[in-house]
């Protein structure tokens, strides 16, 4: 995706097409921003639904949230290890692993046991600044363009449901498979982000246009390099990756973006609910995640 081009709906059919296009290849009218049917054309960015600031999407909201939370991890790094440099930790994985383990990594027989919340707290941790960072840049290139052509309660529903996916991923895969009983601790966002890849992948193959199916077969074949490197790189969970990717192709399957439903509120109610109720559990995840960090760096005292 070298260059970025300007897209806009048919008020007919709902298909994306470029912005100087006075046809629909989908449907065939000439009458694709609706002046003759009297029909307003289509909003150009959905994510004003959310009646979020100015600026703000739910793709940036997402970011800072991974952002914070490792700076909170960090603080209880600190905690434990106060001679540990800031540079360090972050640039080593194993530099946080105290932190990490009191705030949320996935730990198999701890979720097991009882510790839900840390099915949502791993996809919101990171092992340090550049494994964020890749996560973060990747989110904020795809996730802002999906959020835009897809609404932003669709979106969030998408990115929550391809994380909690690829967490649970580690014990249906390890622990219930190949009975390993107690396998790697398990942290970072690149589940839910491959979901968001595989949603916009199949999404733009199913656009109905020449540009969208090309962008969905270079989104595919960067899926598949980034599968394969995850073979390849020690530390790399791709037992993750496949959690989160799976159900993103399967949102980029079935989800349809109809002008009408842009028009008609009530089409909107399950995912915002879905998103609502997700989004929940989320802040209730992370309150205890802050919750478990807080009690062991009081037992330190």
């Amino acid at each position: 995706m070298s260059e970025q081009v300007d897209l806009k709906r048919c008020a007919r059919c709902g298909s994306w097409m470029p912005d100087v296009a006075t046809m629909c290849a989908s449907c065939g009218t000439s009458d694709v921003d609706g002046a003759r049917a009297g029909v307003t054309a289509p909003a150009r960015r959905p994510a004003r639904d959310l009646q979020l600031p100015t600026g703000w999407t739910v793709t940036r909201i997402l970011i800072w949230m991974n952002a914070l939370y490792l700076l909170w991890c960090l603080r209880v790094q600190f905690a434990f290890s106060p001679d540990a440099g800031v540079t360090a930790s972050l640039l080593s994985f194993s530099g946080l692993n105290q932190g990490l383990y009191y705030t949320g990594s996935y730990v198999a027989p701890l979720v097991e046991s009882g510790q839900w919340w840390r099915v949502f707290t791993a996809f919101f941790l990171h092992g340090g600044i550049f494994h964020i960072g890749m996560n973060m840049w990747v989110l904020a290139r795809v996730g802002n363009l999906l959020e835009e052509l897809i609404g932003p309660w669709r979106f969030a529903t998408i990115y929550l449901v391809s994380g909690i996916s690829s967490t649970l991923a580690i014990t249906i895969w390890f622990v219930w498979t190949q009975h390993i009983p107690n396998p790697n601790p398990m942290v970072g966002a690149s589940g839910a982000v491959f979901g968001v890849l595989g949603a916009l992948a199949m999404f733009a193959l199913r656009s109905g246009t020449g540009q969208g199916r090309q962008m969905g077969r270079v989104l595919i074949r960067d899926i598949g390099f980034m599968l394969i490197l995850g073979w390849v790189v020690p530390m790399i969970s791709n037992t993750g990756h496949v959690g989160g990717l799976l159900p993103g192709l399967a949102f980029g399957l079935v989800v349809r973006e109809r002008f009408a439903d842009r028009l008609n509120p009530g089409a909107q109610r399950g995912w915002m609910f879905a998103t609502l109720v997700l989004f929940a559990a989320t802040g209730v995840a992370l309150a205890h995640g802050v919750g478990f960090s807080l009690q062991a760096m009081g037992s330190l005292r």
